[in-house]
């Protein structure tokens, strides 16, 4: 389920299912379009599993950056730690 503000219209939800993984993609069927960036990628159980990142205008699918490959850039930024949940 992928939320944002597709097109200006707030709290926009687009359900799809997942094509793929990888280590820092999430590659979805949810039609996600402007507004949807930065928005969360949400499983089933209502957990935050990515990030909705682009659309591929024309085709059947989407992508989104996985919450771990999310919480490794905000982690280590040039090897110094500017956010722990420790």
């Amino acid at each position: 389920m992928a939320v944002g503000t597709a097109d200006g219209f707030e709290g926009s939800v687009a359900f799809g299912n997942v094509l793929n993984t990888t280590d820092t993609d999430i590659l979805i069927t949810a039609a996600i379009s402007h507004g949807n960036s930065g928005g969360p990628l949400v499983d089933n159980e209502g957990n935050v599993v990515g990030t909705n990142t682009w659309g591929a205008e024309g085709e059947q699918y989407n992508g989104a950056v996985s919450l771990d490959a999310m919480c490794q850039k905000i982690m280590k930024c040039d090897g110094e730690y500017y956010w722990s949940r420790d």
